[in-house]
């Protein structure tokens, strides 16, 4: 599907979804933002040096419902450059290995520490008691088929081989879930959660978040071009 057709996708479901909602027109530009980047099947990281890593830490402290008190950035294109993302038994992997292996040794693998788990966690009684079950679940199934497809290709082809498939796939739930999270606070019209939760998303199309480092709960790791 091409960009200009996936919009019109997107256009249509929030419409649909959330016909009064105050934060349709954001909605709209963002989700259709990751439409473009799915059409180009290329997720457009940005460096390091462009990334605000204090406000990145803010919204992962909202989003998250747990302290995040540092953002250190892994690059896919200079790995070597800046390794204080590392801990010390991924620095070792990093030279003898690569990226891939590094970031499987320094990024905390439990279901509550990665980004997607710990945002799921976060989320789901508000959203629960904001929209139902039912319309939650129909929400989360538009979402998976209506955008999700073109945006699982685009992080496959720019972040398989510097990241482990497993790792891959672990930002497609990142992105599926905060994506579901913000289209969800739009049909509930709630701006206090719904506003950070969009910068968010538009954060994500430069840099992803992995998860907390190893051994340091209130540091998170996220991958940078």
């Amino acid at each position: 599907m091409d960009a200009a057709l996936q919009r019109q996708t997107i256009r249509k479901l929030i419409n649909a979804r959330a016909p009064d909602s105050s934060l349709k027109d954001i909605a709209r530009a963002l989700v259709g933002l990751y439409a473009d980047i799915a059409a180009e099947c290329a997720w457009p990281l940005r460096p390091a040096s462009a990334i605000d890593a204090p406000a990145l830490s803010r919204r992962l402290t909202r989003a998250l419902a747990v302290p995040v008190n540092e953002v250190l950035f892994a690059s896919v294109s200079q790995p070597y450059a800046d390794a204080a993302w590392a801990t010390d038994e991924g620095y070792d992997l990093l030279f003898s290995t690569g990226l891939a292996a590094a970031l499987e040794a320094s990024v905390e693998r439990d279901f509550a520490w990665t980004y997607w788990g710990r945002l799921q966690l976060s989320l789901e009684r508000p959203l629960l008691a904001g929209i139902g079950e039912q319309r939650l679940d129909i929400l989360e199934r538009d979402v998976r088929a209506r955008v999700m497809t073109g945006l699982r290709s685009a992080l496959f082809s720019s972040l398989a081989g510097p990241l482990s498939v497993r790792m891959v796939e672990e930002c497609v739930f990142s992105v599926e879930e905060t994506l579901r999270g913000f289209l969800a606070f739009t049909v509930m019209d709630d701006r206090m959660d719904g506003v950070p939760l969009g910068h968010l998303t538009r954060i994500m199309t430069g840099a992803i978040p992995l998860g907390a480092k190893r051994g340091e709960p209130g540091t998170w790791i996220a991958v940078t071009a």
